[in-house]
């Protein structure tokens, strides 16, 4: 009886604990999932309390990375809204001669946005298959689901986590984003890489519990996949302030002018702000 209230102890503890600071998951899960093994052996803890242990590790998880996400995701709408503001008062600054300079400046980042790479919606066939012919450097003919799910599963526990999922999906950020580019922006960068994680979840994840098994992977790449467009629309594509013209612009500087003096005034500028978004890299 006491060895079990010590690890009931224990493990109320460990789901005090933060899990996933900053997505940095794999490590501290992989303690738990390891005392979990060996500590009920140690102490012989009735199977029915190791899992209830485990089920309730699993939504500790799962509650702290969709926290993690939607604290992301306001960061990332605030930092749009920060581009606009800033980009308004710019344009109310201007002469009209600036005006036009600034024009001119995005409209030349608007074509370079239209020249990038077109890239899969991730967890597509297409997008599976171009990664198994350009990346592992094998046939396109000899696509192998259970051979592909290996490679993905970097620590071969038999389970994708986020961080392993978004350093797949890095090869098709890189396609779009490159930190030379003048354009480059590293909130857009992160807020795809997160979008883009949670649409391959979409698909394999069909427990929800923020890990693709290889079972759940193996049988749903079977699936036909159902794609509302045969391309993944990036940040850029959805809020690009570079295809905003003189109209749009004059539009947004009425607004802000209607608004009370200090709207825009006390914004914080983007330019000053020291954080940055944390990229998952390969």
């Amino acid at each position: 009886m006491i060895s079990v209230f010590l690890f009931v102890l224990t493990f109320q503890y460990i789901i005090s604990v933060p899990v996933i600071p900053n997505y940095e998951m794999p490590e501290e899960a992989a303690q738990y999932e390891k005392y979990l093994e060996e500590a009920p052996k140690a102490l012989n803890v009735d199977d029915h309390i190791l899992a209830s242990a485990k089920r309730l590790i699993k939504e500790n998880i799962v509650d702290r990375l969709k926290k993690l996400d939607s604290e992301q995701e306001t960061k990332y709408q605030k930092h749009v809204e920060e581009e606009k503001n800033n980009t308004v008062r710019r344009f109310l600054k201007h002469s009209d001669e600036e005006r036009a300079a600034m024009l001119r400046h995005f409209k030349e980042s608007a074509e370079r946005h239209r020249r990038r790479p077109k890239i899969y919606q991730p967890g597509s066939e297409d997008q599976l298959k171009e990664y198994w012919e350009k990346y592992e450097g094998l046939d396109r003919e000899s696509f192998n689901p259970r051979t592909l799910f290996a490679d993905i599963d970097l620590d071969g526990d038999g389970y994708l986590n986020v961080n392993e999922i978004e350093a797949f999906l890095q090869r098709e950020i890189e396609k779009v984003y490159n930190p030379e580019d003048p354009d480059f922006d590293p909130w857009e960068e992160k807020y795809d890489q997160i979008k883009m994680r949670q649409k391959f979840m979409e698909r394999f994840d069909t427990d929800k519990d923020y890990f693709i098994s290889r079972e759940e992977f193996l049988k749903n790449v079977k699936v036909p996949y159902v794609l509302g467009d045969h391309y993944w629309k990036t940040a850029q594509d959805v809020e690009d302030m570079f295809e905003t013209d003189e109209s749009e612009l004059r539009r947004l500087a009425s607004e802000a002018q209607s608004l009370e003096k200090d709207h825009l005034t006390d914004a914080p500028n983007l330019h000053q702000t020291t954080e940055q978004p944390n990229v998952q890299k390969t």
